[in-house]
This record gives C-alpha cells, sequence and structure tokens, in this order.
C-alpha cells in the first residue's frame, strides 16, 4: 500500500504498538493494537495530529540538558551531546537520546526518562516498565547496539512550572507539602520556600543525593523479541490496508 510505505511509525508509535502487542496472540492484533490504528490512519489521512502537551512532557523537555549531565556524572559517561538522529526501517522509527559508541565495552544506547515527582520515581523497583522493554529494542535494533540503558532521572521541577501547580493553593503550610514531592535539592528548595510559603511552618527538607536521583535499568539485546517486532509491525499494516479498503 503506498501510505503504508511512505508513513512509518514514530518512537511513541513504536512504543505504544508494543505495548499493546505483548496482550495480543501470536498471529493477531489486540482490539487496544486495533483501536490505535484507527487514531493513526484517521490522522495520517486528514493531516490531523494531536501533539503531547501536558506538564510531564513540558517538565522533561525543561529539565533534559540538566538531566543529561546528572545521567554523565552519576554513570561515570564523560561529556555526552543529545543524539538529534532520527532512525528508521520498514518496521520501526525512533530517536534516542543518547548514543555510546562505548560504555562498559558495549555499544549502548540511552534513553531518559525525568520523572514528574518522587511518587513517580522508580527509585526502588526491579523490574522496567514493559513498554520501554520493547522501545530499548527498537533501539538496539536501528542503532544495532548490544544494551540498552532505561535511565529515570529526579530533577527539580522549573520554578515557573511549580508556580503553576501552587496558584490555586492559598494555604502556605499546604502549598509547602505540595513543593516537597517536587523539589529534591537544597538550592530549589530555598527558591520556592522564598517565593511561594515564606511563612509556612518550619519543615525539615532532605536534600536527595545526586546518586539517589537517577535509577537505570539495563536490558540487553534480544533478537527474537525484535522479531517480533516486526511480526506485529506487518500485521498492524495488513490491518490498516483492510481499513483503507
Amino acid at each position: 500500500n503506498e501510505l503504508e510505505s511512505k508513513e512509518k511509525l514514530t518512537d511513541k508509535q513504536t512504543e505504544t504498538l508494543n505495548d499493546l502487542r505483548i496482550k495480543s496472540t501470536q498471529n493477531e492484533i489486540s482490539e487496544g493494537a486495533k483501536t490505535y490504528c484507527k487514531r493513526w490512519l484517521k490522522q495520517k489521512l486528514y493531516g490531523r495530529y494531536m501533539p503531547l502537551d501536558n506538564k510531564y512532557v513540558n517538565k522533561g523537555l525543561e529539565v533534559e540538558e540538566e538531566a543529561f549531565t546528572l545521567l554523565a556524572v552519576v554513570l561515570g559517561l564523560g561529556m555526552v551531546f543529545k543524539n538529534e538522529e532520527r532512525r528508521s526501517n520498514d518496521y520501526m522509527s525512533g530517536e534516542c537520546d543518547l548514543d555510546l559508541p562505548k560504555y562498559q565495552g558495549k555499544k549502548t544506547i540511552i534513553d531518559n526518562k525525568a520523572s514528574w515527582s518522587l511518587e513517580t520515581f522508580p527509585m526502588f523497583d526491579d523490574k522496567p516498565d514493559q513498554k520501554y522493554y520493547w522501545q530499548g529494542q527498537g533501539y538496539m535494533e536501528l542503532w544495532d547496539a548490544e544494551q540498552f540503558l532505561l535511565c529515570y532521572t529526579l530533577i527539580d521541577c522549573p520554578i515557573h512550572i511549580l508556580e503553576k501547580e501552587l496558584k490555586w493553593i492559598e494555604n502556605e503550610n499546604d502549598r509547602q507539602q505540595k513543593a516537597s514531592n517536587l523539589i529534591f535539592t537544597t538550592k530549589s528548595w530555598i527558591e520556592a520556600k522564598e517565593k511561594f510559603f515564606p511563612n509556612a511552618e518550619d519543615y525539615e527538607f532532605i536534600e536527595i543525593p545526586k546518586e539517589k536521583r537517577v535509577k537505570t535499568f539495563v536490558i540487553d539485546r534480544n533478537n527474537n523479541d525484535i522479531c517480533r517486532i516486526r511480526d506485529k509491525a506487518k500485521l498492524c499494516g495488513e490491518y490498516i490496508n483492510t481499513l483503507i479498503k
């Protein structure tokens, strides 16, 4: 199909479909995947696109450089530069965050997830989110890498985003409580307290050390799972063709 040959899935679309694929059987796609394909096709046919625009995404974009610096320090990466290249093949497309020719002796891809709050930071988790596992397999195929580091970073909420979070909270003690889950360094805490809750009750702020503000999951390349991604992408393409017909 001409449309199918021209349009490739973005990394976010690949991530979503890969998450859905593990719930489906070997030779068919799930109802959730079909719903996603329908939505994707409507956007492509009629030139509509719904961008991700929420506070979680906005924070991630704003703290990206600071997150990379934190990763470089904690993981001993040296000087790193964000990858700006998008790669594609017949089944997937993506743009990883960091491409390291050698890390601990292996060709490595790194993707950073900036956690919104301490509550959402997987400090004590021992397994990665499955959808990111499949995203990592796709990146390793596109960059011919041996391992994927899924890294979560805990970076202070930018002051103007924090201001929006506290805007409708009148009580300064409540403001302080809200901010305590979004700020992790003493420097940012002092700035926030002076600006948003200077008269709040005494609060013992505990700074979180930088090494505790990085959580890394190491995912090895699995060629069998990469083949499964290709198979599922083919099935999605076949289903999209039935919708077009």
